[in-house]
Parts: C-alpha cells; structure tokens; sequence
C-alpha cells in the first residue's frame, strides 16, 4: 500500500480482483492534530483538544476567501479532565476551590484558509457555540457551526490554522 496526497495504491491479489472490484473505498478522517496546523500546541496547553462547546467567539474577521474567529474557552473547557485519547473526559469539570479568578484563561484563534461555500448568520454581540464540527468532503473541510445565540453556519476550506494564547498573561 502507499499513500500519497493525490491517490492511494492497494495492491492486492488477481485471483481477489473480481471480489473486491467496486467495494474498496477511502474515507478521509478528520483528526485535529493531524489535519489542523497548532491543534498540537493546544493539546500541549490544554491536555486535549476541546470541542467549543458553550464557549464564546470574541473576534470574526470574514473575506471572500478567509475566515478567522477568535474563541475564547469557558472555564469548563478549560478545566476538563484529561484523557488520553485527545477527548474530553465523560466526568464533569471539577472546579477548583480558588477563586474563579485564578483559572487560566485561553483563546483559541482559528484561520480557515481558501473558503468558499459560505452559509453563515450574521455576528451578533453574543456568538455562543453550541457544536464546533470538522470533517472532510472529498478534499475540502467542511466547518459547522451550531450556535446557542450569534454565528452559526457553515463553510468549505482547504486549510485550518490555529493558536492558542492564554489571555491572563
């Protein structure tokens, strides 16, 4: 088997050729830190990558074909336990007896590069994220967004960068 960004290469066995003729398929997946420049760096900080649920976006900036949007995590985001596989915890946030004050505080700021296929609602002043999906569709990804209040929609790209920044600093 080999792999290359245009195309994939099975070899198998003429006498299984009329067996599995039509029924091989590729599904691209979509993981973070593999198909999001920095998902590693938020991993790093964070223990996880989160899913932006109920956390707010800040800051849009949207062109013909870039968008960028600046999240900033609630503190159940931020205080979800860790696990090893990259996901939140199943277990509820502990929030710690110091004051809320002490907790740090990060925002995810997310450039999603060539966009095209925008389906988006306007910015209000409140932009909370109900669900934050990325998947691939043939060879773009595609960016949905569930909104409890604000933004929400949804748009295809070629690309996702993303930084984290710790806002108590």
């Amino acid at each position: 088997m080999k792999v290359e960004p245009e195309q994939a290469l099975v070899r198998i066995n003429p006498e299984y050729e009329d067996q599995l003729a039509g029924s091989i398929g590729l599904e691209l997946a979509f993981s973070p830190t593999v198909s999001i420049q920095g998902a590693d760096s938020i991993v790093e900080k964070l223990g996880y990558f989160p899913p932006f649920h109920y956390d707010r976006i800040t800051a849009a900036n949207m062109t013909k074909d870039q968008i960028t949007l600046t999240i900033e995590l609630s503190y159940a985001s931020v205080l979800v336990p860790k696990s090893p596989d990259l996901e939140p915890s199943a277990e509820a946030p502990v929030i710690p007896g110091a004051p809320v004050k002490d907790v740090p505080r990060y925002a995810v700021t997310f450039t999603f590069l060539e966009t095209k296929e925008h389906v988006l609602t306007p910015v209000e002043t409140e932009n909370i994220i109900l669900q934050l999906d990325f998947r691939y569709e043939e060879a773009d990804m595609v960016v949905d967004i569930d909104a409890l209040t604000g933004l929400s929609g949804s748009f295809l790209c070629r690309g996702i960068q993303a930084e984290i920044k710790e806002l108590n600093e």
